[in-house]
């Protein structure tokens, strides 16, 4: 990304976010606790849905610009009243996450698979992550086109 497209995300996505991907996003995140990490981040938009019942929140966001507008939504306690107590940043790509096998209640993605090198090498690390019942919180694929007509 470039400084200008991460200085004006949340503001060019505010229209789509109010149509009904607020509330994707809401629902994505809702019932999670316990350890979650958040792949691809962005800027925060998913912030201000995790419940309290999320101890502790990890989000990687590789982009050093859309990082740092994540950082200072997460350093200023931006959109969370009632959110996670803990809060990381890591500069950290999907397809390496360094965390320790197993050790994730949950996994979350949204918008990010389209833009990530590898999705294979993304999942797997989302895999090893992610406790055995560990929860994965990423959209399902596209619905497959229909049949040209005969």
């Amino acid at each position: 990304m470039t400084r200008l497209t991460a200085a004006f995300y949340d503001r060019f996505t505010a229209g789509v976010e109010a149509a009904g991907l607020a509330d994707w996003r809401r629902d994505l995140v809702a019932g999670l606790e316990g350890e979650v990490l958040e792949i691809g981040a962005g800027t925060g938009h998913n912030l201000r849905w995790y419940p309290s019942t999320v101890t502790r929140l990890v989000l990687t966001e590789p982009d050093r610009f859309m990082r740092a507008k994540l950082e200072a939504k997460v350093g200023a306690g931006e959109d969370r009243p009632d959110g996670p107590a803990v809060i990381e940043v890591l500069d950290r790509s999907s397809d390496d996450l360094d965390v320790a096998d197993a050790s994730l209640d949950a996994v979350v993605g949204s918008l990010v698979l389209c833009t990530v090198p590898d999705p294979d090498a993304t999942l797997a690390e989302v895999r090893r992550g992610a406790r055995p019942r560990g929860r994965v919180g990423l959209p399902p694929p596209p619905p497959p086109p229909p049949p040209p007509p005969a």
